[in-house]
């Protein structure tokens, strides 16, 4: 198995001022503080891919996490899905996440695009630097499954 500094316990923090480009795979875990130690001494990031499974940080938290220890960073492909219960209104709780992301920090300052969608009870979130297609909200019905996407223009 490989091992990342987020899940190594003896993991220290130092900075890393060659690094620019960084690609994460972050699966399954509510304790972010290791990742953002780690994007706090990376201050010369310019490029960002990151996959999150099972994690949802709203924009308001990648806004703070950027403005903070990232002032050089440009390119931001994220993507993030997490499951929720049946119990939960899975269209209200999209909306919220896409919502978050409608500040003039993504939509001016980076004109980042973003794109949300559910599928059963699956919201997946992906941000992108470049505009690939363009999708206003919409509702699909395939088979059982209702699907909406979204995205800032």
């Amino acid at each position: 198995m490989f091992s990342t500094p987020f899940d190594n316990n003896d993991y220290q923090s130092s900075p890393i001022p060659t690094l620019i480009e960084l690609n994460i795979c972050y699966y399954r875990t509510s304790d972010l503080s290791k990742m953002i130690s780690f994007l706090k001494n990376v201050l010369n990031l310019r490029h960002l891919k990151i996959t999150m499974a099972f994690n949802l940080i709203n924009g308001y938290q990648w806004e703070q996490i950027i403005r903070s220890y990232l002032p050089k960073f440009k390119i931001f492909d994220l993507n993030m899905y997490d499951q929720f219960p049946d119990d939960q209104n899975i269209e209200e709780r999209a909306n919220e996440l896409i919502n978050s992301f409608q500040s003039s920090f993504w939509i001016n300052e980076h004109k980042w695009f973003v794109r949300c969608f559910t599928c059963d009870k699956i919201i997946r979130l992906e941000t992108s630097s470049i505009i690939l297609y363009h999708f206003e909200k919409k509702n699909f019905l395939i088979g059982e499954n209702l699907l909406f996407y979204m995205t800032i223009i």
